[in-house]
């Protein structure tokens, strides 16, 4: 019988913007959402998603990091919902945006294909629920006043 492959644990931090981006795209189903909602739809995204990983060689040296800036990477899990995109810095994932699976182009659609189950089955979010809950209600507020100035 084969061994299965060793699953590792990962720490990510999310920023506002991937926040908003999940406010934007959220299933209507919520009518509240959290902190601990947000950062629960984000961990079983990377947990059970599939994953496509690229390497920024060039990026680097564009920006002048070389070996100094530590190894970093793009990384996008994806799931039918949602994909969540991350940046790949030394031993954490620094998710900077969230789409709508449905929303990304067709070749990226075929290249899922390819894609490798998830390494990670221990997820843990950095951020405080509070500051993620903080987000949350700045984003309702934004949307509120522009809902009324329409």
């Amino acid at each position: 019988m084969a061994a299965t492959p060793r699953k590792s644990k990962v720490r990510i931090i999310l920023t506002r913007h991937a926040v908003e981006r999940l406010l934007e795209r959220k299933p209507r189903e919520y009518r509240k959402v959290s902190g601990e909602i947000i950062a629960n739809i984000i961990e079983n995204v990377i947990r059970s998603g599939k994953c496509l990983e690229r390497g920024n060689e060039d990026v680097e040296k564009a920006e002048g990091l070389g070996a100094a800036g530590g190894e970093r990477a793009d990384v996008r899990f994806s799931t039918k919902n949602y994909t969540v995109c991350c940046r790949k810095t030394d031993d954490k994932l620094i998710v900077t945006t969230v789409i709508n699976t449905e929303e990304m182009s067709d070749a990226y659609k075929r290249a899922l294909r390819y894609a490798k189950e998830s390494p990670f089955d221990d997820v843990i979010v950095m951020n405080p629920p509070r500051q993620i809950e903080k987000w949350v209600r700045a984003y309702q507020r934004k949307s509120a006043e522009r809902r009324n100035a329409d």
